[in-house]
């Protein structure tokens, strides 16, 4: 991951993706590139999601530093069983924007502020993030506020894709 990139993972139990890498590694190789097109195909449009809910700068001060965002789904089907199935790659664009989104993203997650700026930046009284958009857990404001929002959508989409991949690696064993 670089530093330009923010990454939300779908998260399925490990002896799931076990038992589906276990028969990814007896299959042709067409099945298993079967597998990521469809799990490519069924995510875009969250990913597509998760751009189009980025917003404009959330404090004025911002707008001269804001930038957009890209989304892109990755999938590795052949990673180990502790690894994430399939990943969303955020992009700040430009990639000057990347440290501005990584700190307006998660500020106030792990702390108040260390600075009165940073204070400030995060406040809930004085129309800071806080107030504006709001932290969503310890995750995010932005792209991880739209991917919580979508995530029951995104687990039924992986789900309903190995079920699928299940089902014709049934047939054709």
């Amino acid at each position: 991951m670089t530093q330009d990139e923010l990454v939300l993972d779908i998260k399925i139990p490990p002896a799931e993706i076990a038992k589906i890498q276990g028969m990814l590694k007896v299959l042709e190789p067409k099945l298993r590139r079967s597998l990521s097109r469809d799990l490519n195909k069924s995510l875009k449009p969250v990913a597509a999601q998760i751009v189009a809910d980025f917003p404009s700068a959330p404090l004025s001060g911002l707008a001269s530093r804001w930038g957009r965002i890209s989304a892109a789904v990755r999938v590795d089907v052949n990673g180990p069983p502790n690894k994430a199935l399939a990943r969303f790659i955020i992009k700040a664009d430009p990639p000057e924007f990347a440290r501005l989104l990584s700190i307006t993203e998660r500020a106030g997650s792990r702390s108040e502020g260390l600075t009165p700026q940073g204070r400030n930046l995060i406040s809930n009284s004085k129309g800071g993030l806080q107030e504006r958009k709001p932290l969503v857990g310890a995750g995010g404001r932005f792209a991880f506020k739209s991917y919580f929002d979508q995530r029951n959508d995104v687990s039924r989409k992986v789900i309903d894709a190995l079920a699928t991949f299940i089902d014709k690696f049934n047939r054709d064993s």
